[in-house]
């Protein structure tokens, strides 16, 4: 069969998609559309089309029908996370200058100081690991 056959009749300006590969699965796509001789393209359609009949429906089904105080309790820990995210940004930016300024001034931080600091951010994420352990029992 050839592709243009397989193709037939399919919409398949439904998405078009890029994709890139490393070139080690790039060479094993190319030598197995030579081989099937087929477009790379049919190639990784028909994976998707294996994978299709694999993965059960309920899948999608239990991602769209969350309860709503999951999905809450998931908001909330997305913005916790972008929180802890820029407290770490702004915590690195100001190290980053202050360093370079005491550097100037022949200053040597002390490491210990910096474990403390690195130990308090270690403890809020062990905190939020923890409840979002919780949250998706």
């Amino acid at each position: 069969m050839k592709a243009d056959e397989i193709m037939t009749g399919q919409n398949l300006d439904a998405l078009r998609l890029t994709c890139r590969f490393d070139a080690e699965r790039a060479d094993y796509l190319r030598a197995l559309a030579d081989r099937m001789e087929l477009p790379t393209a049919e190639v990784v359609r028909l994976a998707l089309d294996s994978l299709t009949g694999r993965v059960p429906p309920s899948v999608f089904e239990e991602l769209r029908e969350l309860p709503p105080e999951t999905r809450q309790e998931l908001a909330w820990l997305t913005q916790e996370v972008n929180r802890i995210g820029t407290n770490v940004n702004q915590l690195v930016r100001a190290a980053n200058a202050l360093t370079a300024e005491l550097l100037i001034d022949g200053y040597d931080p002390d490491p210990f100081e910096i474990e403390i600091a690195l130990a308090c951010v270690n403890d809020e994420l062990r905190l939020l690991e923890k409840r979002v352990s919780d949250t998706c029992r």
